[in-house]
């Protein structure tokens, strides 16, 4: 039998949106995202979503959430040996 406060729905009752804050808190503390920046309102909107797709289990909430922000933060570092050149530097220009 289902607990009639769990949410398999996607609605978010009050327990639900305390375990959601709980876990989004732990990956914004752990990861050092302040609050307002873009990384704060990107993993909550994570949350939000992974909630809403049906994941209501606090571990796997938190892992999935983790991945999101190792993915993320992977997508956008640059690979080492090709980062991007600083101008100026190694640039075949010619003076005239």
């Amino acid at each position: 039998m289902q607990n009639p406060f769990q949410s398999s729905t996607g609605i978010a009752y009050p327990d639900d949106l305390k375990l959601l804050k709980q876990v989004f808190d732990r990956v914004c503390r752990e990861n050092h995202f302040a609050a307002g920046s873009n990384d704060y309102r990107d993993v909550a909107q994570a949350a939000m979503s992974l909630f809403a797709s049906g994941i209501f289990n606090e571990d796997e909430l938190a892992a999935r959430l983790e991945e999101f922000v190792k993915r993320r933060t992977f997508r956008h570092a640059p690979i080492k040996g090709h980062e991007p050149k600083k101008p100026g530097n190694g640039s075949m220009t010619s003076k005239v």
